[in-house]
């Protein structure tokens, strides 16, 4: 069921302060419109079930204030920094944290890559945060009502109030207490201030480096179309690449292809034999279980198998004891389909074929 959250007004502050101040904890989700800087728009207080929402348009109520800065009044918090920054700018501090939500969730499960409230609450709990709408599409101008955030809010601080003694016993089971409270909430204050404070750059500077990078670049373009004759699109690598290898004649060099390699001029043996370590310029990988389109990748590195005389494939199939140094011992060898296949065309001498058998883990391979 939904969170009973209660709407306090500026008459009411005064009452709902004391009754914090009688709670043994408090729990505070900062409703915040996250940008560049967060900026507060309300408060979710809860003390155990109960909770309260509190508007913060025209700033936060003193005697809410007054609770938040008080660090005799432990605080439970999902994301404090934020909620901290947050309040800072509206005139208020939040002093007291104890427990932080998020933080104890990162230290409990690292390798989680969401951290977030309502998922948090949802597997935990079993207890549903209400998620704020956003713009789309549909409705571009779509803003949360008052309403909406009233619910979120809540729902927010309850659900840290209680994932607060999940995790407190979390961390106690691992043994992650003295990290989370020596290292992880000091360190939050510490990252407060440097995101308050920012970085101080020198604007006349940058653009002065700015203008001086867009002069060198400009003196580059130029020798390179005072190279060429005529000025061309150099930023297109396919016009680039046109103008290189065919107006311009000039070598094409290394080719790289994904499936087949490094190969071309730069690669061939002294005396402009092909290298043999490359493969030939104009080759077909067949593949017997996938067909002449497979994209599938061996597992291990090649074999070569010698073909019968005349035969290009259509032989009978050859059994042949698999030659992977990793299982010397074809009966240790984990069984699995046949190898692979890969046949290489050679288009210096189309008589000349091999079979490659990919060294995969297999009692027997077969060969045509």
């Amino acid at each position: 069921p939904p969170v009973a959250t209660t709407l306090v007004g500026a008459e009411d502050a005064e009452s709902v302060a004391a009754r914090l101040r009688a709670a043994s904890a408090v729990a505070v989700h900062a409703d915040v419109d996250v940008g560049r800087h967060p900026v507060l728009l309300g408060l979710g207080l809860a003390a155990g079930d109960e909770a309260w929402y509190v508007p913060t348009i025209s700033g936060v109520p003193a005697p809410i204030a007054s609770v938040l800065a008080d660090e005799t009044i432990p605080k439970v918090a999902h994301d404090a920094k934020t909620a901290r920054r947050a309040l800072r700018r509206a005139g208020a501090e939040l002093r007291g944290v104890t427990m932080d939500t998020m933080l104890a969730s990162y230290l409990v499960n690292a390798s989680r890559r969401y951290h977030a409230l309502e998922d948090l609450s949802a597997e935990r709990l079993k207890l549903e945060v209400p998620v704020l709408p956003v713009a789309d599409r549909k409705d571009p101008h779509r803003v949360p009502t008052p309403e909406e955030r009233l619910a979120r809010a809540g729902a927010g601080a309850v659900a840290a109030a209680r994932l607060g003694a999940i995790f407190d016993e979390d961390l106690d089971r691992l043994g992650m207490r003295k990290l989370f409270a020596e290292v992880e909430l000091p360190l939050v204050d510490v990252l407060v201030e440097m995101e308050e404070a920012g970085i101080a750059v020198d604007l006349p500077y940058l653009q002065s480096l700015g203008q001086e990078f867009a002069r060198e670049v400009a003196r580059i373009e130029r020798e390179a179309y005072d190279a060429v004759g005529h000025e061309f699109p150099i930023n297109s690598p396919k016009q680039l690449g046109s103008l290189l290898f065919e107006e311009l004649k000039l070598p094409r060099g290394r080719l790289l292809d994904r499936r087949r390699g490094a190969r071309g001029a730069a690669h061939r043996a002294p005396g402009g034999r092909q290298d043999p370590r490359v493969p030939r310029d104009r080759e077909a990988a067949f593949d017997v279980c996938g067909g002449a389109g497979s994209t599938r990748r061996p597992r291990h590195a090649a074999v070569a198998h010698d073909v019968r005389p005349g035969g290009r494939g259509d032989g009978t199939a050859v059994e042949q004891e698999p030659q992977s140094p990793e299982h010397s011992d074809p009966h240790t060898a984990r069984p699995s389909h046949p190898a692979r296949v890969r046949r290489r065309r050679c288009r210096s001498d189309p008589a000349r074929g091999g079979l490659l058998a990919d060294r995969v883990a297999c009692p027997r391979a077969y060969v045509w």
